[in-house]
Formats: structure tokens, C-alpha cells, sequence
């Protein structure tokens, strides 16, 4: 049987799942991302199930849009990993269409709606997406209150403040993260998704 690691660093803190001879097992944290905690959370993740690092065969990492940070953070993870495991298949997950996923799990929302993540700086990620959760445009960062400016239901993640929100998600699932892993079309190269320049904030100041 397929033993598929995912991981998720994109959105808010950490999630790591992974599904082994059909069985899926996971852990999600919120709490400040950094190899001094999802080193020892994976450590015990695999270690509570009696599963080896060789025993991977497909790893699968979320490539944003989302934290800038935590997108390094997961490809440098990616990277290292098939440094160390090179017989692992290594695929991206684009963030949004995997919160697209989970919204659909939660009651509530119906017919098309529209998934909100924070850009930091002002900014807000979003991306549209019909009744049964297919993206219906490309994603694109906006200010927020650009963002809500939508007759779309509402689901924010990681946007607390965000009162038009007809849900907030925290993070994202590992159930969410398998379910999406197992999804071959929504599979996409190990590439992290910029939809901002890198240099957006000196543009700001010098504008102002």
C-alpha cells in the first residue's frame, strides 16, 4: 500500500498528515512554525505509528499562495527530504483549492463562495471557487476590503477580523491534506505560488 506524507506550512502554523496501508493519521498545531517544533511532531507522528521515513513514497507539500515564511519553510523541507529519501515522489498542493476542500466539509456554506487567506501587509489571497468546489478563476491578491467586496459566501482562514466571513478556518485539516493528496488534478509542480512582488512593501513606503 502507498504511504503519502503531506504537510502544510502555508496557512497558519503546521499540519502533518500521513496515510499508511489505507490508515490515515495526522496533527495539526498552530502554533509559531519552525524545524524546533515540526521536527519533534513528525518525529513522534511517524514513530506513534511504527512508520519509517523510507517507507514514504509520496510527499506532498501545500505551495501557497500563503505566508512567505512558511512556503520556504515547506520547500526547504521538500527539498531535504529528497535529498535524504531520493525515491520519494515529491508534488505540490496549491493552498487555496486545498481550504476550498475543507470548506466544503464544513455546514453552512452553499452554492459558490469565495476562500479569503492573509497576505500580510494589507493584503488578502483569495480565489472563487462553484458549489462543488472547483475553482472558477485564477488566484489573486487584494486588499481586503476589496477582497469581501463579493455577492460569494465568505471563508476566511487565518483572518480573525474578517466580519463579512461566513466561516474562519484556523488551518488547515490533515484530513483535508490526504483527501487533497489523493487528488491527481489537483496536483501542480513543487513550485511556491508568488502572487505578490517580493519587494511590495518598499514600493508602498516610496509611494506614500
Amino acid at each position: 500500500m502507498a504511504c503519502i506524507l503531506a504537510l502544510d506550512t502555508t496557512v497558519a502554523g503546521f499540519t502533518l498528515a500521513v496515510q499508511h496501508n489505507g490508515a490515515p493519521f495526522g496533527v495539526a498545531e498552530h502554533a509559531p512554525r519552525s524545524s524546533s517544533t515540526m521536527h519533534p511532531a513528525l518525529v513522534k507522528l511517524l514513530e506513534d505509528h511504527a512508520i519509517k521515513p523510507g517507507d514514504i513514497d509520496t510527499l506532498v507539500i501545500t505551495v501557497g499562495p500563503g505566508s512567505f515564511t512558511g512556503c520556504r519553510i515547506g520547500m526547504a523541507f521538500a527539498e531535504a527530504w529528497r535529498l535524504a529519501q531520493p525515491q520519494v515522489r515529491v508534488v505540490g498542493l496549491p493552498t487555496l483549492a486545498v481550504l476550498a476542500l475543507q470548506v466544503k466539509d464544513l455546514a453552512g456554506i452553499e452554492n459558490g463562495f469565495r476562500v479569503l487567506l492573509d497576505a500580510a501587509g494589507g493584503q488578502t489571497y483569495g480565489q472563487d471557487f462553484d458549489e462543488q468546489g472547483v475553482a472558477v478563476n485564477e488566484p489573486f491578491c487584494v486588499p481586503l476590503a476589496e477582497a469581501v467586496a463579493t455577492p460569494l459566501q465568505i471563508a476566511a482562514a487565518n483572518l480573525p477580523l474578517c466580519d463579512a466571513a461566513k466561516c474562519h478556518l484556523q488551518g488547515l485539516l490533515p484530513e483535508t491534506l490526504l483527501q487533497a493528496a489523493q487528488n491527481e488534478s489537483l496536483h501542480v509542480p513543487l513550485e511556491i505560488a508568488y502572487l505578490k512582488p517580493l519587494n511590495y512593501q518598499t514600493k508602498a513606503v516610496a509611494g506614500a
